[in-house]
């Protein structure tokens, strides 16, 4: 049996087999489930400064309408639903019971502050600062979370990611006691070896003040996480088990999910919360 803990379970965007990703009732199953340890849902900010609960930058897939985030203050966004049919990951449609409301980041906390998970844990949750451009335009949604969250005094049971360096930066400056992750992605324009280099010499979450680190699993090989745990910093990994996932996609996250557990992985993010638990159970982590 592992000595180390088994990796927390995050539920991607909240319980996505169940509700729309990043709707509040998403977010809400994940808590209630009994193999879940937290969340992971993402937010931008509108151009009236209230931080919505979302994931991407136009509209459509998820309200069909066609209409940059950027440009719809949170008075217009208000009144859009998340649709019952979306296209998730992988590019299949799936059909929801029924519409769902757009969240401010403020209820989904506060539906959520003190709450804790099956393991009697404070639920943990990591907010993703959304950015899909390094555009250090966009910092400002760092800064008006972390607002959020410190006005909430919810530090302990908030991490805050991004793959917007400078939005981490704004946020960090904002509420230093909150913990800040530095994101790697495989969609970066740089070899998988050369990102793995990068992370594991931890530079840019020293530069940045940063806690901890998350990345595509992908990028992480057989000493990663032991390396930057030894020098304290949280490891996160993402996304395991997705919605539309082959059976060797599924056999290749299983192997990575074990090496990666064996090295003391902090916590995964996971479309598929019973199969990820099952997985560690079976290697007998508890």
């Amino acid at each position: 049996m592992p000595t180390i803990p088994r990796p927390l379970i995050l539920a991607h965007r909240g319980l996505v087999n169940a509700y729309q990703e990043n709707s509040l009732a998403a977010i809400q199953a994940a808590l209630d489930h009994s193999d879940c340890d937290g969340a992971e849902f993402d937010v931008f900010l509108t151009p009236d400064n209230e931080v919505v609960v979302f994931h991407d930058e136009n509209l459509l897939r998820l309200t069909g309408i066609d209409q940059s985030i950027y440009d719809t203050p949170w008075s217009e966004l208000k009144n859009y639903e998340l649709q019952k049919d979306v296209v998730v990951d992988g590019g299949s449609k799936r059909r929801y019971p029924t519409t769902q409301p757009i969240s401010l980041l403020r209820d989904v906390l506060l539906a959520i502050k003190g709450k804790t998970n099956a393991n009697g844990q404070l639920f943990f949750v990591d907010i993703e600062l959304k950015a899909y451009s390094p555009n250090p335009l966009r910092y400002a949604v760092g800064r008006e979370a972390a607002k959020i969250v410190k006005e909430l005094n919810m530090a302990e049971q908030c991490v805050m990611s991004s793959f917007n360096y400078f939005m981490l930066i704004a946020a960090k400056y904002e509420y230093p006691a909150l913990r800040t992750v530095v994101g790697f992605d495989s969609h970066m324009p740089l070899s998988a070896d050369y990102l793995n280099d990068i992370l594991e010499t931890d530079l840019l979450g020293n530069a940045m003040g940063a806690d901890a680190v998350i990345a595509d699993y992908t990028l992480l090989d057989s000493d990663s996480v032991s390396v930057l745990n030894e020098k304290g910093s949280l490891v996160g990994s993402y996304t395991f088990f997705p919605l539309e996932a082959s059976d060797a996609l599924m056999e290749q996250q299983v192997q990575a999910l074990l090496m990666l557990s064996k090295q003391g992985l902090n916590w995964i993010e996971t479309d598929n919360i019973e199969f990820a638990a099952a997985i560690l159970e079976e290697a007998g982590y508890r």
